[in-house]
């Protein structure tokens, strides 16, 4: 009976049995570690009596099926990984993986994750321009049935199904600029890779063009020539560019101009006329959009510096051909926009069909003296293709489209302006608004209706319109007809 300080005794308590002997609380992780730990042992056990040649099928299948569970708890996983995926195309450099069908598995179970968590929570983000979306996608799906070659309309529409249903699940996902933030540096990291890439080839000779060395084909579908290589880059340089301007820390500013002025040589080492325009187009946004004029000027007199010892001659030589309309890539251009109108003529309310262009190229191109010789031809114009393609329909949804991107972006940016909001959205909403502005540039001379950017893009300008923000009243004002209002769904 020890006394305490005061002089009055004290009677000393004895610990609680119950408290001596806790039993630790098992928890789902426990369970789910221990799982994964029999699930290691038993495959360990496996693949010694498992023939050689079948036992990269047991190892590759087992993270095959711990990101698939993780896709099905979180779907902006799947988004991520869909990302990766779609630009980076790892297939293109293992070509196994073809056949594995690895994008379409991912878009399955990340559309099944985002179906389930919308049947939890029963909100949904939805808006007119969803509408358009669809009604465009919609319309591809009609041509198939109206094409002279149904096949190609089938793989047309299959490629821009998969890209509303992903559209769908990232402006619901995606739902905090945290979560935007990495899907941007994603693709910055996927386009220095590819810029590297490019300006490798250039500068070894790796892939020459004929007689003249350029970048080479970087990749498969959007990336399939210098072209389209330089269309993919000139889309990201807004985004390096405003990752300099407005980025907060000292790191990431380094990185995003090693991003640009990467992006800006492999632009160079494509070779590519068209994509000159874009790029001029490009920093011309960029340059117009910022504050900071001189920081702009210098890295642009630093730029030039650059450029001018390194480009060789032959390359402004090659630029200065671009109004050239006498000259041969120039006319055969203008024949085939001139055989897209003839085809919109003759088919004016939903067009030959998707990707059936080429397919009629021979019926209404002239200047060349077999016209048969130009069969499956490319319109080297997007809207060309759109016009002769879907028609008036098509058209006008294709247009209301950028129409509504841009107005979405310029109000989101003025607003962000006028109440002091974060940074960050001038930053994301002038990026996409560039992007925007390269694609629509570079794609002028390109059949780009069903590539991948714009409809990234657009998919990160209604991301950008359903992300929080302070104001209750700009929230209001670009969400009026949402289904349910951003504010009101939680990150999950």
């Amino acid at each position: 009976m020890p006394a305490s300080d005061n002089g009055h005794i004290v009677e000393q308590q004895e610990p609680r049995t119950e408290q001596l002997h806790a039993v630790p609380k098992i928890t789902w992780q426990h369970i789910g570690m221990a799982a994964l730990a029999l699930v290691a042992i038993a495959s360990g056990l496996a693949l010694l009596g498992i023939p050689d040649k079948y036992q990269l099928i047991v190892l590759f299948a087992i993270p095959a099926i711990v990101i698939a569970v993780l896709i099905l708890l979180n779907p902006y996983i799947g988004v991520f990984i869909y990302l990766l995926f779609e630009y980076l195309r790892p297939y293109d450099l293992v070509p196994a993986l073809v056949h594995l069908k690895i994008p379409l598995v991912v878009i399955t179970i990340t559309a099944a994750s985002f179906v389930l968590r919308l049947a939890r929570s029963k909100k949904m983000i939805w808006n007119n321009f969803g509408w358009l979306y669809l009604g465009f996608v919609s319309l591809i799906g009609f041509t198939v049935f109206s094409a002279e070659n149904y096949f190609y309309a089938i793989q047309v529409f299959r490629v821009m199904l998969e890209s509303f249903i992903m559209f769908v699940v990232c402006v619901n996902v995606v739902n905090n600029y945290d979560r935007m933030r990495k899907l941007i540096w994603l693709m910055l990291a996927i386009h220095l890779f590819f810029s590297l890439k490019g300006i490798y080839n250039y500068v070894y000779s790796i892939a020459p063009t004929g007689a003249q060395q350029t970048s080479g084909v970087i990749g498969s579908f959007f990336l399939a020539d210098e072209n389209d290589f330089a269309l993919a880059l000139n889309i990201m340089v807004p985004f390096a560019y405003f990752g300099v301007i407005y980025s907060k820390r000292f790191y990431s500013k380094i990185m995003a101009s090693i991003v640009l002025t990467s992006l800006i040589l492999g632009v160079v080492a494509s070779f590519s006329r068209g994509g000159w325009v874009g790029l001029f187009a490009a920093l011309g946004f960029c340059f117009l959009r910022t504050r900071q004029k001189v920081v702009s000027l210098g890295f642009a007199v630093l730029l030039l510096i650059v450029l001018g010892s390194t480009v060789p001659t032959r390359y402004w030589e090659e630029i200065s051909t671009i109004t050239d309309t006498e000259e041969t890539t120039a006319a055969t251009r203008l024949h085939y926009w001139k055989a897209a109108v003839r085809m919109y003529l003759d088919h004016p309310i939903v067009g030959v069909g998707a990707a059936n262009g080429g397919v009629h190229m021979p019926n209404y191109v002239t200047g060349f003296a077999d016209p048969a010789t130009q069969w499956g031809r490319a319109f080297h114009g997007t809207l060309p293709q759109v016009l002769a393609e879907l028609g008036t329909i098509g058209i006008a949804l294709y247009l209301a489209m950028i129409v509504m991107a841009f107005r979405y972006l310029v109000r989101i940016r003025r607003d962000a302006l006028a109440t002091g909001d974060r940074i960050e959205i001038v930053n994301y909403s002038d990026s996409i608004f560039g992007g925007i502005i390269a694609f629509l540039a570079t794609a002028t001379f390109l059949s780009t209706a069903y590539y991948p950017q714009l409809w990234t893009l657009f998919a990160l300008t209604m991301i950008l319109v359903r992300c929080p923000r302070r104001t209750n009243e700009a929230n209001r004002d670009l969400n009026d007809s949402v289904t349910e209002p951003a504010q009101s769904t939680s990150s999950s």
